[in-house]
């Protein structure tokens, strides 16, 4: 496999994806969960071809930075929408 990965096609892929998405999301943007996630998806694809650009540039903390977000992003709104599902450990962060 001499092939190298082209991350711009899986990328525009996903961002077709994210447009059907956010169109679906449009029609009832109600309480402001629902506007978190709207604009999260549309803030993920920009993130993600900015993770691509630093990679290619061989910037790879800053592409590490970008997708440590992406990451947090993805996280607090798994959250949002299940919060009893994330169990926290708060004697992480109780100083002792």
């Amino acid at each position: 496999m001499d092939k190298e990965l082209n991350f711009r096609n899986v990328i525009e892929k996903i961002e077709i994806l994210d447009k059907w998405l956010l169109l679906k999301l449009a029609i009832d943007v109600s309480t402001p969960k629902d506007r978190y996630l709207r604009n999260s998806i549309a803030k993920s694809i920009t993130l993600l071809k900015s993770i691509n650009n630093e990679y290619e540039r061989q910037s790879y903390n800053e592409g590490w930075i970008l997708f440590r977000a992406l990451i947090d992003r993805l996280v607090y709104i798994y959250y949002q929408y299940q919060p009893t599902k994330i169990k926290i450990n708060r004697s992480l962060f109780l100083n002792t």
